[in-house]
């Protein structure tokens, strides 16, 4: 099955839907170096689910680091755009118990939040 899982993303790469530098986060392998501060991870998959948090994120970068996880690629331009300077952004790893374990441990969030119902049974377990 992750055979198949990394030619859909070499696919969704092709098709513009996976950023090719940054693809390496759907298997829990960060592109940013870790926090030596607790950190609070929230879940927005899509740019709707990301403007909703908004005035969460607002608030909570004033005192906590902010890793903010997304789906999309709009979503991670989005955060870009909008959040350079306030938050950490990563690709949301995968549900697979490996990439999500590799996630978990390294970035050991304090408090998960997620923003409407983007849940996979792996990661929730």
């Amino acid at each position: 099955m992750i055979p198949l899982i990394k030619l859909n993303i070499l696919i969704r790469i092709k098709q513009s839907k996976e950023v090719a530098n940054r693809y390496k986060e759907r298997f829990g392998i960060p592109s940013h170096s870790k926090p030596a501060k607790k950190l609070i991870w929230i879940h927005a998959a899509s740019v709707g689910e990301f403007k909703s948090a908004d005035v969460l994120i607002n608030s909570l970068h004033k005192k906590y680091i902010v890793l903010v996880t997304t789906t999309t690629v709009s979503a991670a331009e989005y955060a870009t755009t909008h959040y350079k300077d306030k938050i950490i952004h990563q690709y949301a790893p995968l549900d697979v118990d490996l990439w999500i374990k590799r996630f978990l441990q390294y970035w050991n969030p304090s408090l998960v939040i997620w923003i409407e119902s983007d849940i996979w049974p792996i990661t929730m377990h």
